[in-house]
């Protein structure tokens, strides 16, 4: 089962680096880019809501924070 949410993770952050035409951050998926976009006060961060309703269901709370601050150890330190 671990192997395929490290599947699913990198495919998570594959997935968006392509749509942002690799404007992500690295190791950025689609939940932390939705918090840091909410913490911005960006149009994106307002799927942080429904993105954090569905991974509750699987009783993750805090899901797209718990992802920013988990991803922040893997930035560039002048992007922390």
């Amino acid at each position: 089962m671990a192997r395929l949410i490290n599947v699913l993770l990198a495919l998570d952050c594959f997935l968006f680096a392509v749509c942002t035409l690799g404007g992500s951050y690295p190791s950025e998926s689609f939940s932390s880019a939705a918090y840091r976009a909410e913490k911005l006060g960006l149009l994106y961060g307002k799927a942080r809501p429904m993105i954090d309703w569905l991974f509750s269901w699987l009783g993750q709370e805090d899901h797209c924070k718990k992802a920013y601050y988990s991803v922040k150890f893997n930035l560039p330190e002048d992007q922390r």
